[in-house]
């Protein structure tokens, strides 16, 4: 199975079906992949609310969990490395441009600021708040507590507790983007 490059981290794809075989992205962490992305988990985050079998919802940390601590030490790596060097730089250019675009005179809104962009800037806030005092320690705590199992390993039962959380967290994170994503696409009052 390749493993692709990106400069700062190698990583393998799962597409599809790969996902329900735990031995693929076992077998891409072992050629090298820092970090394992499940291609029907981009375009659907959000599935881990329906009401799916565990086995069918397509989220990496049970395929990683499942794959043992080998392929959860990787996907916890890969996504501190992902929010180190994408996330966090991302959402602080998207928020300054924002803010330039707010006090210019390209907006109009220098003088009267809508109410869905200060509700979409305290839910950015908001969530900026929760990933950096939640997520990032947990991620954290996981990392610590796969630090000492065997790679070929069971998961350690330490790990259930902050997986719960890292899910519900996530969950949540996720929802407050969707809800400024929303509010910035539907702009409230100019329609």
């Amino acid at each position: 199975f390749p493993v692709f490059d990106a400069g700062f981290c190698r990583f393998g794809a799962l597409i599809c079906a790969d996902g329900r075989q735990p031995e693929i992205a076992r077998s891409l962490a072992v050629n090298g992949a820092h970090g394992v992305r499940h291609v029907r988990t981009h375009f659907g985050e959000l599935a881990g609310w329906l009401p799916l079998p565990e086995h069918r919802r397509p989220v990496l940390m049970p395929l990683a969990g499942r794959g043992g601590v080998a392929t959860l030490r990787v996907a916890l790596h890969f996504a501190e490395q992902l929010e180190e060097k994408i996330v966090v730089p991302g959402s602080l250019l998207v928020a300054a441009t924002g803010g330039g675009l707010i006090l210019s005179d390209v907006s109009g809104y220098q003088d009267d600021l809508p109410a869905w962009i200060v509700v979409s800037i305290a839910l950015w806030v908001a969530a900026a708040v929760i990933a950096f005092t939640v997520q990032n320690p947990a991620v954290k705590r996981a990392l610590a507590v796969l630090e000492g199992a065997a790679d070929n390993g069971p998961v350690p039962q330490a790990m259930g507790p902050i997986a719960g959380r890292l899910d519900r967290v996530g969950k949540v994170l996720a929802l407050l983007a969707i809800l400024s994503l929303f509010l910035m696409t539907w702009r409230p009052g100019l329609w």
